[in-house]
């Protein structure tokens, strides 16, 4: 296992370095240099005050901003701290998701839209269909303990989240976001909604399957345009900060989600 050890802050050639061991790096990055690996950028300034050859960014900061930055000194440890970048993501995702749960949108009488999709498809974007499938199973889970407004228990409806969440991360994940992956993902998820939360009000209560169905039919092609929107809406605002992080490849070149 590697040692760390704790130095001073102490003066590189180029740099401060705050921190090192086997595995990472802590540097103050100044005002005015990039923190990707190109010409003059940290990782290079690094390599060389460090006389090191691998030098790996895990996470960024804008140019003209200075702070601390870590870097990874393998590809090793940098898929281990991209892993805990995911799972902290993950974990503010399923956070999200139990305040969303007491936000809804009325749009008209007896109708009103639970927004924690809009949580749910943003962890898909950034985790992946892998780890979606433990972010359904503990949002589920959690969100019954904490907000549940007395309805029971029941796993089919974790199954309808995790299934759900796998959907969003099949057509977002790594992929170039667009109108059209949009609307296919949402619009899946709400026939997967009808089919299977109709089976489980079947199974938990007393009316007849194409009862619950043709209820809920109803209500999910009433949402779907605004659910299509209010995803794209949020993708077009956050898209850029999480690309900027280093958290998703650079997307909307031209400012805006193409169809």
């Amino acid at each position: 296992m590697c040692q760390a050890r704790q130095k001073q802050v102490r003066k590189g050639r180029s740099m401060d370095i705050v921190y090192e061991d086997k595995r990472i790096v802590v540097a103050v990055k100044p005002a005015g240099i990039v923190s990707v690996d190109q010409p003059g950028g940290m990782p290079e300034l690094l390599r060389q005050t460090l006389h090191t050859a691998c030098i790996r960014t895990v996470h960024r900061l804008d140019a003209p901003v200075a702070g601390l930055m870590v870097f990874a000194r393998s590809a090793y440890a940098a898929g281990e701290l991209k892993h805990l970048r995911r799972l902290v993501f993950m974990a503010l995702m399923i956070a999200a998701c139990i305040v969303l749960s007491h936000c809804t949108i009325r749009v008209g009488e007896g109708l009103s839209i639970s927004v924690t999709f809009l949580a749910r498809a943003l962890c898909a974007l950034v985790c992946g269909p892998v780890m979606v499938i433990l972010f359904g199973a503990a949002e589920d889970t959690l969100s019954f303990f904490l907000s549940s407004g007395g309805y029971p228990y029941f796993p089919g409806y974790m199954l309808t989240t995790i299934l759900g969440c796998i959907v969003y991360a099949l057509f977002f994940y790594r992929a170039r976001i667009t109108w059209r992956r949009i609307i296919l993902a949402k619009l899946l998820t709400n026939i997967q909604n009808v089919f299977l939360g109709s089976l489980w009000s079947a199974i938990l209560y007393s009316k007849g399957y194409l009862y619950y169905m043709a209820t809920s039919a109803v209500k999910n092609a009433l949402y779907l345009p605004l659910q299509i929107l209010m995803i794209g809406f949020l993708f077009q605002a956050l898209l850029p900060v999480l690309g900027r992080q280093g958290k998703l490849p650079n997307q909307l070149p031209q400012g805006r989600i193409p169809w």
